[in-house]
């Protein structure tokens, strides 16, 4: 398994919870010298936070 791009930054779940489904994320590279989108969605696409965060309790 390869590298991959990880957040400079991280918001803690609770301050974000009750508008988690207008989260939007995009990751960027950077391969050539040239800026390219690596991936984007909206988080509501993913796994329920509150189900995954539980399985690792």
């Amino acid at each position: 398994m390869g590298a991959k791009p990880a957040a400079a930054e991280a918001r803690r779940f609770n301050e974000v919870a009750s508008h988690w489904d207008r989260i939007f994320l995009r990751a960027w590279i950077v391969g050539d010298r040239e800026r390219m989108l690596y991936q984007e969605g909206q988080v509501s696409a993913m796994l329920d936070p509150a189900s995954t965060a539980g399985r690792f309790g």
